[in-house]
């Protein structure tokens, strides 16, 4: 039996619904939240939070040295618990707004009522039907433009459980934003709770705690909100597989939860801001002007001290760069003890005042008259063997090599590589370039896995290189090694790129760039181990012979006309032809030489 339909509601539920509403609404304080918004409407958003947080008598205290934790620039995900409501917004977007003002907000319906703050929010339907597309495509425009992302990954107020006050469920779609701009994640913990009355109401009704959520703003007077800002967080690799991503939500939630009775948390330090732009230029001038390319970049040549100018930007620019791939060594810069004794061959932009890229170079008879076979980098992640320390005099070590990201889309990596050719006509006598050339930890293992089997077959230790090298860390493999036709090189390179394009990645740029400098057997790789200091990257170690070079690659590179675009005098040349590499492009710069 259908009972007939009712075209409209009775009067008496009408006007009880009313009833109700009204009453809901002054229970909620929203007449106080309304006559404070329309007093304030003319306020700037940032002005609006701070006239607002005056009234609530609220502040927020947070360490000298937490602040630092906030990048200055470049897309930024910041993920924080949500324990109190609209007045954790307030305080976050007051916080995040003293360091930059290129904030966007992923709001709900409450907060979306306060108009002033409307040019921040992007708004997240709760209490009614609607769609979050909208939200989440203005969010990614917002981070493609290097802006910062503010967001509550439970999407509600934290309820009171057996573990106290916390977060329902966080969603994961916060890293799938990070993923696709490549942005850190910022966790942010904000101390607080709201009343028992609120959680009570919770407890027999959610929605009813929801609804008389803004009087919890108004039940006292001199809230001091502690928040504790953790280091940033690397983003997953845009092709993250779902549980991949799924652990990592789970495991910031984690650290955010820490951080209130952690001294440090485990995360990664903030990248170090530029230092002076006059004191780096006065260190550029005092390097040595090796040539001009073709579109007026200069190639040079320097050393410095750890605490020089050229160093603190070399350092601050490598980790940015290694970052950007999945890799770096988690400080402010990526310097160490080998650096000083070292010579960087530098590529900078004279227009922008900005190092483009740089690679590391040691002259293996120097480093060891100077300090002996410890002097060199690769000792630290390779035993070498007899054979390779009786070559080491004849021998150039190459290493951190790196191209800033705003430069993928360039030549910037084959005008290093008319850098060290130019070095090489100077020193004659060097007949080997080696040093570990990495693979980043954020491709998926089976890729690694595919990559490391494939080199190793077909350009790893012949039979004259024979435990020539050990890894001191060992890669290894998670079961049975791939398995590579080893009788057709050609195919089987097909099949390991078709492999890796499944899973969202590439050959790497320096391996790819390395083999095919050479005739057979003229790059190799002797051992393949895993760096702990540089977010276990694989790292393979490269013997290169340069007197099995290609003609055509040495003529480009090492014999090259000093007149046909990389000029020693002081101005550009004619530019040159297509290069071996005339592209490098975000997706293919998966790796950067460590």
């Amino acid at each position: 039996m259908r009972l007939p339909a009712v075209a409209t509601p009775p009067l008496w539920w009408s006007a009880a619904r009313a009833g109700l509403g009204r009453s809901l609404a002054r229970a909620a304080r929203l007449d106080t939240a309304a006559d404070f918004v329309r007093a304030n409407a003319h306020l700037s958003p940032f002005a609006f939070v701070e006239q607002g947080l005056r009234f609530l008598d609220c502040r927020f205290e947070v360490d000298h040295i937490e602040r630092d934790r906030l990048p200055s620039s470049g897309p930024l995900v910041v993920v924080a618990n949500h324990p109190l409501g609209a007045l954790d917004a307030l305080a976050l977007i007051q916080f995040i707004g003293e360091c930059r003002r290129d904030l966007k907000v992923l709001a709900n319906d409450w907060l979306m009522q306060l108009e002033p703050l409307r040019p921040l929010l992007l708004p997240v339907p709760v209490l009614h039907r609607g769609s979050a597309l909208a939200a989440l495509r203005e969010a990614r425009a917002a981070l493609e433009r290097g802006e910062v992302l503010l967001l509550f990954p439970a999407g509600e107020v934290s309820r009171l459980g057996l573990a106290g006050v916390r977060d329902g469920r966080w969603h994961p779609g916060f890293l799938k934003l990070a993923a696709a701009a490549q942005a850190p994640i910022v966790p942010i913990h904000v101390g607080g709770r709201n009343s028992l009355g609120f959680y009570g109401l919770s407890m027999l009704a959610k929605p009813l705690g929801t609804v008389l959520l803004p009087r919890q703003m108004f039940r006292g007077r001199m809230t001091r909100l502690p928040l504790r800002v953790g280091r940033p967080e690397r983003p997953p690799p845009p092709q993250a597989e779902r549980g991949v991503i799924e652990a990592q939500c789970k495991r910031i939630r984690q650290r955010l939860y820490q951080l209130p009775q952690a001294l440090r948390d485990s995360g990664e330090e903030t990248v170090a801001r530029p230092g002076c732009l006059r004191a780096l230029v006065e260190a550029i001038s005092r390097t040595e002007l090796l040539g001009h390319t073709p579109d007026g970049q200069e190639i040079r040549l320097g050393r410095g001290d750890l605490d020089s100018p050229l160093l603190a930007e070399i350092g601050r620019m490598r980790e940015i760069a290694f970052r950007a791939v999945g890799e770096g060594s988690g400080k402010a810069r990526d310097l160490d003890r080998f650096d000083p004794h070292y010579e960087q061959l530098l590529l900078w932009n004279p227009q922008r005042l900005e190092l483009v890229g740089a690679y590391r170079l040691g002259v293996g008879a120097r480093l060891l008259a100077s300090h002996g076979v410890d002097g060199f980098y690769s000792t630290t992640l390779f035993q070498l063997g007899p054979q390779l320390q009786q070559s080491l005099p004849q021998a150039l070590e190459l290493g951190r090599s790196f191209v800033q990201p705003r430069y993928w889309n360039s030549r910037s990596l084959e005008y290093l590589w008319f850098g060290i050719g130019a070095y090489l006509r100077r020193h004659p006598q060097i007949r080997w370039l080696f040093g570990p050339v990495s693979i980043s930890a954020a491709l998926p293992l089976p890729a690694r896995e595919r990559l490391v089997a494939w080199f190793d077959c077909f350009h790893g230790a012949d039979e004259g290189f024979n435990d020539a090298a050990q890894a001191r860390r060992p890669f290894r493999y998670g079961g049975e090694p791939p398995r590579i036709d080893s009788r057709d090189r050609l195919s089987a390179l097909t099949t390991l790129k078709s492999q890796l394009a499944e899973q969202g990645c590439s050959v790497p740029t320096l391996y790819k760039q390395y083999t095919e400098l050479c005739e057979p057997g003229g790059a190799r790789f002797l051992a393949f181990g895993v760096d702990p200091d540089f977010a276990d990257c694989v790292d393979g170690l490269l013997w290169l012979d340069l007197q099995r070079i290609k003609p055509a690659k040495r003529a480009r590179y090492i014999d090259r006309d000093p007149n046909a675009g990389l000029l020693p005098s002081g101005r550009p040349g004619r530019r040159a032809g297509p290069g071996a590499s005339s592209t490098e492009s975000s997706a293919q710069l998966e790796i950067a030489d460590a």
